[in-house]
């Protein structure tokens, strides 16, 4: 992807925004004029950005099928996971350990919480 392809995804999603408002759903046919971008691209798009911007902190998603890929929701790839700790229960019962990646897009390590109810990690970079 390069960042005029970007930009014009970006440009139809935001349209779609203003068109949608506060609306959450909506059926095909309404907005086919915008032709919004399909869940592969905003996917792509956000592999994009996270190579383009190198955040500070981003959310994603781990594999639980034994791979230790991180990746978008979508199942783009994005880094490894480099260590994880040992398990936590915190005071409402969640069970957590901490995470290290290590991102295709930097350098640099970043950590986050993985949950035993399998759900997204938010990660932030890690210092130096």
């Amino acid at each position: 992807m390069n960042e005029q392809q970007a930009t014009d995804i970006s440009v139809r999603q935001a349209a779609l925004k203003v068109f949608l408002g506060d609306r959450t759903s909506y059926r095909p046919e309404e907005v086919a004029h915008l032709n919004p971008p399909t869940n592969k691209e905003l996917s792509e798009l956000e592999v994009f950005e996270l190579h383009r911007d190198k955040p500070k902190r981003f959310t994603a998603y781990i594999s639980w099928n034994g791979s230790d890929v991180v990746s978008t929701w979508v199942g783009d790839r994005i880094g490894d996971v480099c260590d994880r700790g040992r398990w936590h229960t915190n005071n409402f019962g969640g069970i957590w350990r901490q995470i290290t990646i290590k991102p295709d897009f930097s350098p640099e390590y970043y950590t986050g919480r993985e949950y035993e109810s399998q759900q997204c990690v938010n990660f932030r970079r890690m210092k130096a």
